[in-house]
């Protein structure tokens, strides 16, 4: 499950993890599930708002969403060779490149869009090898996903899985948080209790 917001965070609910690579990968978690033997790695970095200071650098801060979608989307997949490398944090190489006199601000949202997806590619990447499993399928929840375009004709799969993500327009991020609070309460006297009244899956499941 991927919970969009300022900061993504990349979760599993997994039967394994490999604690001993969590050192390795920077932004990497683990947490224990409320259900014994299993295990909720996970993986956090900025990017929801990467694309909010591209849109009060572009346009303005309280620009619609689907406007900058809009003009993304009339560039097409590859954004004529403009890319961005979109970790502002840590790294000096962060920013576009190929920019051209035809680049427009369109090209700058694709490519922060673009870039991103190929972040987080490599961050489920490593998730699944932390967890020891292997993705079929993406939930998107929080209120990053309406900066995105996530459609399959975007151009924006997380990989070379046959299922794109699927986008949960209606599910936000807390909700889940409260729920998952009300998993440990005694107000559930067994673990599971509580998961058939959850109208969508906290995590991903992995086998």
């Amino acid at each position: 499950m991927l919970s969009s917001g300022t900061w993504e965070i990349l979760m599993v609910r997994s039967a394994q993890v490999d604690t001993s690579l969590l050192c390795d990968y920077s932004g990497s978690t683990c947490e224990l599930d409320s259900q014994p033997g299993r295990y909720n790695p996970g993986m956090q970095w900025l990017a929801s708002g990467v694309l909010e200071w591209v849109r009060k650098l572009l346009w303005s801060a309280d620009t619609p969403w689907q406007t900058l979608i809009d003009e993304a989307q009339a560039i097409p997949p590859g954004a004529q060779g403009v890319r961005m490398q979109c970790d502002l944090l840590a790294s000096q190489h962060a920013g576009w490149q190929g920019v051209t006199l035809n680049t427009t601000r369109g090209h700058f949202y694709r490519a922060a869009l673009e870039g991103l997806s190929d972040q987080l590619a490599q961050h489920l990447q490593t998730l699944e090898k932390i967890g020891g499993f292997r993705a079929k399928e993406l939930l998107l929840v929080g209120g990053g996903s309406r900066k995105r375009a996530m459609e399959p004709d975007q151009g924006q799969p997380t990989r070379d899985t046959d299922q794109s993500p699927r986008r949960c327009r209606n599910h936000r991020g807390r909700r889940g948080d409260v729920w998952l609070v009300w998993r440990g309460r005694v107000l559930f006297a067994r673990t599971g209790q509580s998961a058939g009244r959850v109208p969508l899956p906290l995590f991903l499941a992995a086998n």
